[in-house]
């Protein structure tokens, strides 16, 4: 395990049993980072920095037929509050 701190979330959202389902994916940055200097969320990571997330995350299920859509980017907050959500309900 890695200590991280949130910089946002990316909103996907994916085909599923009931329609389009919501599969929001946190964007995460090592406590120890080096490599790409001080961003405080997600808005501040460079253009193509993103543009490279947002692609995996498509290609990551391309093979599943889920036809899975990035519906856009929110900050720390909701990245937290995901997080703290996440924990309640496990």
């Amino acid at each position: 395990m890695l200590p991280c701190r949130p910089l946002g979330v990316v909103d996907v959202t994916q085909k599923g049993e009931k329609g389009r389902e919501d599969n929001p994916r946190l964007i995460l940055m090592p406590t120890w980072h080096d490599r790409l200097g001080e961003f405080e969320k997600a808005s501040g990571l460079p253009g193509r920095l993103k543009q490279e997330i947002e692609q995996f995350f498509v290609s990551a299920t391309f093979f599943t037929g889920k036809n899975v859509r990035v519906e856009g980017w929110r900050g720390p907050k909701a990245a937290t509050k995901l997080i703290k959500s996440a924990r309640r309900s496990s």
